[in-house]
């Protein structure tokens, strides 16, 4: 339910955490630190099955979803901004 989990971090050792990239004062931040993300991922769990292949984190599909929202975005034009922009 909750994601793929990385079967080896080492190969992570060239990306830093996005904690030391961004500003956790920015509003997007600070929305996302007020979103009840347990809760919202234990009413969504009777949807999802834990068979074959893992699922796409819960927090990653309602965040898209929300951001596509609120900026008003197309997929095409959400996936442009999601790779320029960190937030």
């Amino acid at each position: 339910m909750t994601g793929k989990t990385d079967k080896n971090p080492q190969l992570k050792v060239f990306r830093p955490p996005l904690v030391n990239v961004i500003n956790m004062k920015h509003e997007l931040v600070k929305l996302a630190q007020r979103i009840n993300w347990i809760l919202i991922e234990q009413d969504l769990a009777p949807y999802y099955s834990d068979m074959e292949r893992p699922a796409v984190p819960v927090r990653k599909m309602i965040g898209c979803m929300l951001l596509k929202q609120m900026y008003g975005q197309s997929d095409e034009s959400f996936i442009d901004r999601w790779i320029e922009n960190p937030y």
